[in-house]
């Protein structure tokens, strides 16, 4: 008779895919491997698989592009002053 947590494998948490159980973790806690869209392994608890959105490289990837697009550089001319010189 199957166990009722193998029935996990192959489901799917946002970018994260269930591929095999991982052992238990200090506290008992059922451990699952998982592959991320991106192609990186990672493990998490049961009671993290719904609050799991990926690796983390969405997040890395949000970080990047906020960065990328925050705001322009100044543009800078040379020999030109723009405003009160004083200052």
């Amino acid at each position: 008779m199957p166990k009722a947590g193998l029935k996990l494998i192959g489901a799917k948490y946002r970018f994260l895919t269930v591929v095999a159980p991982a052992g238990r973790n200090e506290q008992s806690h059922r451990l699952w491997e998982l592959e991320c869209i991106c192609g990186k392994r990672v493990t998490r608890t049961t009671s993290n698989l719904k609050c799991s959105i990926s690796c983390g490289c969405i997040h890395r990837k949000k970080i990047e592009d906020r960065e990328r697009y925050a705001e322009d550089p100044p543009i800078v001319i040379p020999d030109q002053t723009f405003g009160d010189p004083s200052e």
